[in-house]
């Protein structure tokens, strides 16, 4: 071709044409990106689940405020708290050091874009610059008619319509990664104000940390100021745990002793044990926070330990406490001076729950899950609580394995 005209390569084209379809799209639907945006809302959840649990832990202490003296349940939900508003300020830490890296890496995007952008803008200039001199001297019609044949004259007709595409393609391209470029901005301002706003924040929670650690030392020396009092309380709790142990380990013993091996037991069996990590909780989440694991616990400041069968869920006074699962209520009894208990069967499985007053249900009765059994019992040191224990057949199992992940 005698034109003067320099078309672009083919590849060349194709190169266009695949960042103009496909690129501006990269910075916002890539795995990286999504992941990042993943573990920061992850970071907020818990943040969120943990500001739940210390509010519901303030409204397990208001009742132990009632108590003129200092007792170990006060003790023990301050010290809770304490544990929560560390593991917040962790969980704020992270978040605060994953909104850097996006701040970081929106930055590199940004910088990327801008790079491209004038790049794209520099090949438009010189496409336009080739294109114009080429026709300088002659006008597209006049190179068309000029043909030496009906096919020259389709192919130079073509090539026009070529470089027009072209042209189209790259004005097309800078739109979207101008528009791009544009929303990285924004999202680079608004992770910005989130990381001044939670850097303010997780100042304020410090602060309240340091509060925290200064109830629980004063509480602690108004108890410890009589040390035979403190001895007497921290005795008192071991045994009431160990005789509340012992009256539903006596009676598991009793129900697993004449345990019911028809099919439809067997089923039960099965479909509980399907759901272990799944079951619900035997309250809502949003107002129950576990103050004693499963197992060995230390009782504050000093070296007596308690063994727990199962864990102890501070709540509010009244709060009403469900049934986790389908089945039968096996027993419904009482342990002098620590409310009721309801054992709830389900097959092979039994579910204990404890510390109770006002209790909704019989022994022999039929619950299906989620059914209300009773509501939680605020005890002589003033704590509002539910005691829930899982036993497989005589084998007391952790809980917190079998309930749903907070």
């Amino acid at each position: 071709m005698k034109s003067g005209i320099v078309p672009c390569s083919k590849s060349s084209a194709a190169r266009w044409l695949w960042l103009g379809l496909f690129l501006p799209l990269f910075f916002l639907s890539s795995p990286l990106f999504g992941q990042q945006s993943a573990r920061l809302d992850s970071l907020r959840d818990a943040r969120a689940r943990l500001n739940r649990e210390i509010l519901n832990l303030n409204t397990a202490r208001d009742s132990t405020r009632t108590k003129k003296e200092a007792t170990l349940a006060q003790i023990s939900v301050v010290t809770q708290q304490i544990q929560l508003r560390k593991e917040l300020l962790r969980t704020m830490q992270r978040e605060i050091d994953q909104l850097n890296t996006e701040i970081k890496e929106t930055t590199e995007n940004i910088a990327a874009l801008e790079e491209e952008i004038q790049g794209i803008r520099d090949e438009y200039g010189d496409l336009m610059v080739v294109t114009y001199k080429a026709m300088h001297n002659k006008s597209s019609a006049f190179y068309l008619l000029s043909a030496k044949s009906v096919s020259q004259g389709y192919k130079r007709m073509q090539y026009f319509k070529a470089i027009s595409r072209m042209q189209e393609q790259q004005v097309q391209l800078l739109k979207e990664k101008k528009a791009v470029l544009d929303q990285q901005k924004y999202e680079l301002e608004l992770r910005k104000v989130e990381k001044e706003a939670l850097a303010q924040e997780e100042k304020k929670e410090q602060g309240k940390l340091l509060a925290l650690k200064k109830e629980q030392k004063r509480l602690l020396a108004q108890l410890k100021a009589d040390e035979e009092k403190f001895t007497a309380q921290i005795q008192q709790t071991k045994s009431k745990i160990t005789e509340l142990n012992k009256a539903i380990s006596k009676e598991i013993e009793r129900l697993a002793a004449k345990s019911d091996n028809s099919a439809a037991a067997k089923a039960l069996s099965k479909d509980f044990a399907k759901n272990k990590g799944r079951l619900p909780w035997p309250l809502p989440k949003s107002v129950g926070t576990v103050t004693r694991k499963f197992g060995k616990n230390k009782l504050p400041d000093s070296n007596t330990e308690i063994d727990l069968q199962g864990i102890d869920i501070a709540t509010r006074e009244d709060q009403s406490i469900r049934a986790i699962f389908g089945g039968k209520v096996a027993q419904v009894m009482p342990v002098p001076g620590q409310g009721k208990i309801v054992i709830v069967q389900h097959g092979d499985y039994y579910s204990v729950y404890a510390n109770l007053k006002d209790v909704l249900v019989t022994a022999g009765s039929e619950v299906r899950m989620l059914q209300t059994l009773g509501v939680a019992r605020t005890d002589g040191e003033g704590a509002s609580k539910v005691h829930f224990q899982i036993y497989k057949g005589r084998t007391p199992q952790n809980p917190e394995s079998w309930l749903v992940k907070k």
